[in-house]
C-alpha cells in the first residue's frame, strides 16, 4: 500500500490517491481520497479492496500508517501489518513502482490548465496497467486474479463466435503455479546480483555515522544540497540490516531506526604529529637540516 500525496484539489475535493498492489500478481486498485487520516484509508481500503478480494493476509506499507486506528482496522480483519524502515522505499517497491508509473500516466491525460481532473483518469488507468503483459509474470495481472481475460471494445463491436470453454480452474491451477516459479526465479536473481555487489559494512554499537537524507528544504537546489547529515551516534545494531540512531541532543526529528544502507562510517581525522610520508632515519644525513 502506498499514496501520491499533495496533489491538486481535482472538482471533486481529492488531493490524495491511494493505491493498493498485489504482490503476487501485481494487480493494481487506486483510489482518489480527500485526506489520509487513518479513519479515511481504512473506509477506502474497505470499499475499494474489502468489498472486491475480503480480507488481506498482510499489508506492507510505510511509516505512515501506524496510527491505532489503522491496527484495530487489521486486528479485526486479521490481517498482518508490516511497516517498511524509514528511508527504506526498496522495502516496498512494487507499489513505489507503480506510483510512479500511476504519475506518469496521469500527466499524460489529464487536460485541465490547472491540474484538477486527474482524478478522472486515475482510477480509469489502472484497468490498462492490469491488462498489461506483465514480462517477470509473463501474463496479465487481470487474468491471474480472474482466471479469464476481459472483453476489449473491438472484441465487443465485432462478431468473432463463440470459442471453446475451457477448464478455468485446471488452467488457473497451472499458470498459479508457473507464477510462482518465474516469481521466484526473478526474486533469486536480483538477490544474487545484490549480493555479487554488497560489501560488509564496518558500522557497530557506539560508533559514529553519517545519515543519507534525500530531503531537501524547500528553496534549495537538490543538486548543491548536502544529502549526508550527522553525525550521529549508533546506540544498537536492531538486527543485521538496521540500526537504531541516538537523535537526542540534536536538531533531526526523525525515525530512529534506518537501513545500514543509509549510513556510513565517520572516518576520523588523523593528528597531525602522527602523520609520517617516510622514515626520517632511512635519509642520507646530507638530505635534511637538524
Amino acid at each position: 500500500m502506498e499514496h501520491i500525496p499533495s496533489l491538486p484539489a481535482s472538482h471533486k475535493g481529492n488531493t490524495e490517491l491511494l493505491v493498493w498492489v498485489d504482490l503476487f500478481t501485481g494487480f493494481v486498485i487506486a483510489k482518489a481520497s480527500a485526506s489520509r487520516t487513518a479513519q479515511t484509508v481504512a473506509e477506502s481500503y474497505e470499499e475499494a479492496v474489502f468489498r472486491r478480494f475480503g480480507a488481506s493476509e498482510a499489508i506492507r506499507h510505510d511509516q505512515g500508517f501506524m496510527s491505532d486506528f489503522f491496527r484495530v482496522i487489521n486486528r479485526l480483519m486479521g490481517q498482518r501489518q508490516r511497516a517498511t524502515l524509514a528511508y527504506r522505499p526498496q522495502a516496498n517497491g512494487a507499489a513505489e513502482r507503480m506510483v510512479q508509473t500511476i504519475t506518469r500516466a496521469i500527466k499524460m491525460y489529464i487536460a485541465d490548465v490547472e491540474q484538477r481532473d486527474w482524478d478522472e483518469y486515475a482510477e480509469r488507468l489502472t484497468y490498462a496497467l492490469n491488462t498489461a503483459h506483465d514480462r517477470t509474470r509473463d501474463e496479465t495481472p487481470f487474468f491471474l486474479v480472474h482466471g479469464w481475460d476481459p472483453r476489449s471494445t473491438l472484441e465487443a463491436t465485432l462478431a468473432v463466435g463463440n470459442t471453446s470453454t475451457r477448464n478455468v480452474e485446471a488452467r488457473r491451477w497451472r499458470l498459479r503455479i508457473q507464477r510462482h516459479y518465474k516469481i521466484r526465479k526473478a526474486v533469486e536473481t536480483r538477490a544474487r546480483r545484490q549480493n555479487e555487489r554488497a560489501t560488509e559494512h564496518a558500522i557497530s554499537e557506539g560508533s559514529q555515522v553519517w545519515l543519507y537524507l534525500d530531503r531537501v528544504k524547500p528553496g534549495y537546489a537538490r543538486k548543491l544540497a548536502h544529502m549526508w547529515h550527522g553525525p550521529f551516534r549508533v546506540a544498537e545494531l536492531v538486527n543485521t540490516y538496521a540500526a537504531r540512531l541516538d537523535t537526542s541532543d540534536t536538531p533531526y526529528q526523525l525515525f530512529p531506526i534506518v537501513h545500514l544502507s543509509k549510513l556510513k562510517p565517520l572516518r576520523l581525522t588523523v593528528l597531525s604529529d602522527e602523520r609520517f610520508d617516510f622514515d626520517e632515519e632511512l635519509l642520507p644525513e646530507d638530505s635534511w637540516e637538524a
